[in-house]
């Protein structure tokens, strides 16, 4: 399974401050989620763009978590890059 953020996915892959070297994308989606649920007083930290970015690759990673247990090596369509692709591991 690729944990990286990917380039498709240009609000979760835009670098972070250098108080934040979070690069993976699972650790990603966990910030977003973090930043929405205990926000700061002051600023928001989650743009629309971002929660949405967040929320397709984790659509992404349960599809092919799901499409890993059935043991499927096909095609498949890929929602981060709208196009079909092979699954990471055949």
């Amino acid at each position: 399974m690729p944990v990286d953020a990917p380039a498709s996915l240009p609000a979760l892959a835009a670098p972070q401050p250098p108080n934040r070297q979070v690069t993976d994308g699972p650790n990603r989606i966990a910030s977003v989620r973090t930043a929405f649920v205990h926000p700061k007083r002051r600023a928001a930290r989650t743009t629309s763009s971002l929660t949405v970015n967040a929320w397709r690759l984790s659509q992404w990673y349960l599809e092919i978590g799901l499409l890993s247990l059935m043991g499927y090596p096909g095609d498949h369509r890929n929602r981060l890059v709208m196009e079909a692709t092979k699954v990471p591991w055949a």
